[in-house]
């Protein structure tokens, strides 16, 4: 027999001019949370209340614990007030995929839930991870809870469907030799992805055990790959073969994510920009070599650090 859920749920929409507050019983809670005791930093919003604790209920469900940034709530009630960072993380899918998570916070004084559910995709430039959906995953975790259906998560992937055919296309027509190099690149990519995914799976350790060794393989790998186009003579081709390669390998990464932000595309093209003017400089003098290659890293410093979000 289906399980009986009791749990009352409000989508909270904060636009310019909503509410930043919402009154649960005696108790106030801002709508959004942050990734510092501020109220001036908030970080996303929260769309899912329940009127008791709903852990169990998603771990009946095939939510199981997951392991993410720390985020702070905060509780207001009359002469007192309350920070805190959630009680559990839950995740559906895979940490080094997609997958829908959730951070679940118990209030300090009643018996309310408050819920931050998104989807999201573990963007291997940035070790994190990026949001494509609340919505969607506030509603996968309403259906969960009400035992209905499961639906999985669909995207618009229309847009990036003439970038693959173009890229593949391209490589169709370059020579052999040329091929191998340009199809190196979405190789490398996508074995990150894939490998990262099923070591996820076998593994009980921490990601970033898993993280490491891959993300050095990836941006290690590539760079590598840029240098050994040297041996083509027209730079021009060479910058090609690199910059397509890169492009396609994320081109068809998201069409197994279902989608990628706007930021994401900026992170993704520069990346594949910076490794495209090593190959360019390849068989130049040993000054514009290093510069590409440290134009290269600074890149990747920038993303890994936050600066380029």
């Amino acid at each position: 027999m289906k399980r009986a859920v009791t749990a009352l749920f409000f989508i909270l929409i904060t636009v310019n001019g909503a509410a930043e507050f919402i009154e649960l019983e005696e108790e106030t809670v801002w709508t959004h949370y942050s990734p510092e005791k501020s109220l001036e930093k908030p970080s996303n919003y929260f769309n899912i209340v329940s009127e008791r604790n709903i852990e169990t209920d998603l771990m009946d469900r095939g939510w199981r614990y997951a392991s993410g940034t720390d985020r702070y709530s905060y509780f207001n009630t009359t002469g007192d007030e309350r920070w805190k960072t959630s009680d559990i993380q839950l995740e559906k899918g895979n940490y080094h995929g997609n997958r829908y998570h959730i951070r679940l916070y118990n209030s300090p004084w009643s018996d309310h839930t408050l819920g931050q559910a998104h989807y999201e995709h573990f963007n291997w430039l940035t070790v994190r991870h990026e949001v494509t959906s609340n919505e969607n995953a506030m509603n996968k975790v309403k259906k969960d809870l009400s035992s209905e259906g499961l639906e999985a998560e669909t995207g618009n992937k229309a847009s990036l469907e003439n970038i693959v055919i173009l890229s593949a296309l391209l490589a169709v027509l370059m020579p052999g030799k040329k091929v191998k190099m340009f199809l190196a690149f979405p190789g490398i990519i996508l074995a990150t992805r894939f490998l990262g995914i099923a070591l996820s799976e076998l593994l009980t350790v921490h990601p970033y055990v898993v993280t490491f060794p891959l993300y050095v393989t990836l941006v290690g790998g590539v760079l590598l790959l840029a240098v050994r186009t040297k041996n083509t003579d027209d730079r021009i081709e060479r910058f090609l073969t690199v910059f397509l390669g890169i492009s396609l390998g994320f081109c068809i990464d998201a069409f197994y994510t279902g989608g990628i932000p706007i930021n994401e595309v900026v992170q993704k093209s520069a990346f594949a920009v910076t490794a495209a003017f090593i190959a360019f400089s390849a068989d130049s003098g040993t000054r514009t070599k290093w510069f590409s290659i440290t134009l290269y890293l600074v890149w990747l410093l920038l993303m890994l650090f936050g600066y380029i979000t």
